[in-house]
């Protein structure tokens, strides 16, 4: 193989471009003990790649590791009987040439997929991709900041994180707090979420906020029955916070305990854990809200989930008018553009964020330019204090 690629380079010059490689044994009885033989199909650096349903002539590309007759026509070259066996040193040759051909083709990719990116931004770019925006808004935004800035001002970091901030902040979806109108009947807000993202902790805070810093009448009605301790912990919280507790084990129970709460200004309501595959838990769901109707449905995300996990998730709690989402765990997550990536495709809004596990503290109206110099900045932008107005 390294020898083979040696000829790519002499034959071809140092700009060649490995478009593939094989490996094949020759002689031998089915095909054990024969000998190897490397194949690379290469070209010339800058040739464009033939149409389909044309015949494949590029201008400089060529088999290597073959030799040409007279008349032009391509002979395998392979490799003498007498030749000795495969050795570890050709073994060890050939991995470190196919290592070189991974570390090309990698460096080809990202040459391919970043073309528009100018060369003063390429390290904004980059950083938005470690925050996990993705590379299709990360190119986007870029490409914005390129139209809206000058030659002069691309030069200056700290101006172009400024105007990626500003940009983020105006596409992030956002749904505001919760606004108690003072009607004549309490609002109710659910939260659903997966098993494990923070709903018990989130309701706490909620009442917490309304209860001691709104100085609003709140209950709280919990439908977790199952999980051991969901509502000893809820309890607790209730009694700290001096609201009232309901529990709830169906929809006639759950009625009753918002019918009990009727002169409360707001009843925030606790649901188990459900994962999206589990139809017949949100089926379950779907009837304990026929039953009372919520005013809003807020969707609790862990920030630290992969993107595509949120994503889905997100679509799968859409038949339950989950179109608010509360993304917890901001301390523990390493990219939070997540959060822009996952909200910009599911069409949701963001309501609160969470940003460590103390009751009532840690919770933050969700605030886009919060947002968004927290994922531009990165770990040392975030600093966990109230968002700014």
């Amino acid at each position: 193989m390294a020898e083979a690629l040696a000829k790519v380079k002499r034959r071809l010059g140092p700009d060649a471009v490995i478009l593939k490689t094989r490996v094949t044994n020759r002689g031998g009885l089915l095909r054990v003990g024969g000998k190897a033989v490397a194949e690379i199909i290469a070209q010339a650096g800058h040739h464009p790649l033939p149409d389909q349903g044309r015949p494949a002539t590029i201008p400089g590309r060529d088999r290597v590791g073959t030799s040409e007759c007279a008349e032009g026509a391509a002979k395998p070259v392979i490799n003498s009987p007498n030749e000795p066996a495969t050795s570890m040193a050709t073994l060890a040759r050939e991995v470190t040439a196919l290592r070189e051909l991974v570390r090309q083709t990698a460096h080809e990719a990202r040459r391919a997929r970043t073309p528009l990116v100018p060369a003063a931004l390429v390290g904004h770019y980059t950083e938005l991709i470690q925050a996990a925006v993705g590379d299709e808004i990360a190119q986007d935004l870029v490409h914005r900041v390129r139209q809206t800035l000058s030659s002069k001002q691309l030069t200056d970091p700290e101006r172009v994180r400024q105007e990626l901030a500003r940009i983020i902040a105006d596409r992030l979806p956002v749904a505001g707090p919760i606004t108690l109108m003072g009607g004549p009947a309490p609002k109710i807000v659910a939260l659903v979420g997966p098993t494990g993202v923070g709903k018990t902790t989130t309701i706490a805070k909620l009442a917490a906020e309304f209860s001691i810093r709104q100085n609003r009448k709140v209950g709280v009605v919990t439908l977790d029955t199952v999980r051991i301790g969901a509502v000893d912990t809820l309890r607790t919280y209730a009694r700290v916070i001096q609201v009232p507790l309901g529990v709830a084990g169906s929809p006639i129970e759950l009625e009753r305990a918002v019918a009990s709460m009727k002169d409360r200004d707001v009843i925030f309501v606790d649901t188990p854990g459900c994962g999206i595959l589990d139809r017949a838990a949100l089926d379950e769901l779907a009837r304990f809200f026929n039953a009372v109707k919520p005013d809003e449905t807020h969707l609790v995300l862990s920030s630290t989930a992969n993107v595509e996990l949120l994503e889905a998730t997100l679509e799968g709690f859409k038949a339950l008018g989950a179109d608010r989402v509360i993304f917890t765990k901001l301390d523990e997550a390493i990219g939070l553009g997540a959060i822009l990536r996952s909200l910009d495709r599911a069409e949701a809004r963001l309501s609160y964020v969470t940003t460590g596990q103390r009751v009532p503290n840690d919770l933050e109206v969700g605030v886009g330019r919060s947002i968004a110099r927290w994922i531009v900045g990165g770990m040392s932008a975030r600093g966990w204090h109230a968002p700014a107005a």
